[in-house]
């Protein structure tokens, strides 16, 4: 079975799994937990062609590079963007270089937004999750210049991220970087 094949296994098997976090109201805080708010100037953009690129990234589930993170859902089998409320499987290699070890995970998309200056899209964790918590990431164009803005809350959900707590915070961060610089060379 190829990867595309056990994802969307996952997504079909996972569908109704409860989420782990509110979106508006947060949700039972770790022992351990990470409050992210990070701002990431990406550039000039005099045109807004690199905003219409990230943004085209972000939307369509190419927000990490495919060697970090790869996002599966309901929207690549039409071609669609991704839209609120839309459940999404993630697949996080441990090793860049390597395609296993892997782990798989279930969000739920709490905002999918785009106008032609602003992108924005968040989801929260089901129990089909590692870590517990909300990720959300705001892509801007202001005066020529992209801008992104991740803010995160997350924790260990799993008694396996306890266990890897100090590699799954490197996973998250990782992660993070890589799709900054990716996006910067767009």
């Amino acid at each position: 079975m190829t990867i595309r094949e056990q994802a969307f296994q996952r997504l079909v098997e996972w569908r109704n799994v409860p989420l782990t976090w509110d979106a508006e109201l947060g949700g039972k805080r770790p022992l351990v937990c990470w409050e992210d708010d990070f701002v990431y100037d990406l550039g000039e953009d005099r045109d807004g062609s690199r905003f219409r690129a990230v943004s085209d990234l972000m939307m369509t589930g190419h927000f990490y590079p495919p060697s970090v993170i790869e996002f599966f859902g309901n929207w690549l089998l039409d071609s669609l963007k991704i839209q609120k409320g839309d459940r999404m499987v993630q697949r996080a290699r441990l090793f860049l270089s390597l395609p296993f070890p892997a782990f798989w995970a279930m969000t739920e998309i709490f905002v999918a937004e785009a106008t032609e200056d602003e992108c924005t899209i968040g989801y929260v964790t089901t129990e089909r999750h590692f870590g517990r918590g909300k990720w959300q990431a705001t892509l801007t164009l202001v005066q020529s210049r992209l801008s992104l803005h991740v803010r995160a809350t997350a924790g260990p959900g799993s008694f396996w991220f306890w266990v890897g707590l100090p590699v799954a915070r490197m996973m998250m961060v990782r992660a993070r970087l890589m799709a900054v610089e990716a996006f910067r060379r767009v």
